[in-house]
């Protein structure tokens, strides 16, 4: 089950018909998806460092302005990379269709928390269309902007 308490945040915790007030409402086979593992090896393992390979602004012409569509500067870097971490330099990236990374030991890299945001000014609802699944979008469950396969 996910982790108990109210983790790191500084929100008080709240009260759920799915989750209780600690989780005690939880349920593996319910609706609320566990993020616990998520991430690089479950989060049970320190990232690796990566060598960088590639510069998303100076390589492949990204913006990061906030303002001009970087989808294809992305694109392009995931398309020619072979192996090792793309650099995304300060600044704020605007995505507007799916980056789909399908060789392994691809890392996308940032210049930090708050230097680097990556922005999705539509929803893939929006861009692709939608087939709901069970009254929901078919995305709310499956892969997002990015996606590793």
């Amino acid at each position: 089950p996910p982790p108990r308490g109210g983790g790191t945040g500084s929100l008080p915790n709240a009260n759920s018909r799915l989750w209780g007030a600690n989780g005690e409402l939880w349920d593996a086979y319910g609706r609320l998806i566990d993020y616990s593992y998520a991430g690089y090896a479950a989060g049970e393992r320190p990232i690796p460092d990566v060598p960088q390979a590639a510069n998303l602004k100076t390589d492949y012409g990204a913006k990061g302005d906030g303002v001009t569509d970087d989808t294809q500067a992305f694109l392009n870097a995931v398309a020619q990379v072979q192996e090792g971490a793309i650099y995304i330099p300060p600044g704020r990236y605007v995505v507007k269709k799916r980056i789909i990374i399908t060789r392994p030991n691809i890392v996308l890299r940032g210049a930090g928390q708050d230097l680097t945001t990556l922005y999705f000014p539509l929803s893939l609802t929006e861009i692709y269309g939608n087939v709901p699944v069970m009254g929901a979008s078919q995305y709310a469950y499956g892969p997002g902007f990015i996606h590793f396969l």
